[in-house]
């Protein structure tokens, strides 16, 4: 089987539904299935002083 990597959002109930069809030569076999969050944007988290990072920051920090 191929080897797979799939984005999806759980829902508002909290429960992530995947419907994922991998073909009748792969029926009845066993698959593993890791779940992880997608890792947040810079642009969206604030730094150590709660600012957030803007291009700016980010320049003035490459030349200090």
């Amino acid at each position: 089987m191929t080897r797979m990597v799939l984005k999806s959002r759980v829902g508002a109930d909290g429960v992530l539904q995947l419907n994922i069809p991998v073909g009748a030569g792969e029926a009845n076999r066993e698959v593993q299935v890791t779940i992880e969050s997608e890792p947040t944007p810079m642009s969206a988290v604030g730094g150590k002083d709660g600012r957030k990072h803007c291009r700016s920051d980010l320049l003035s920090a490459r030349t200090r």
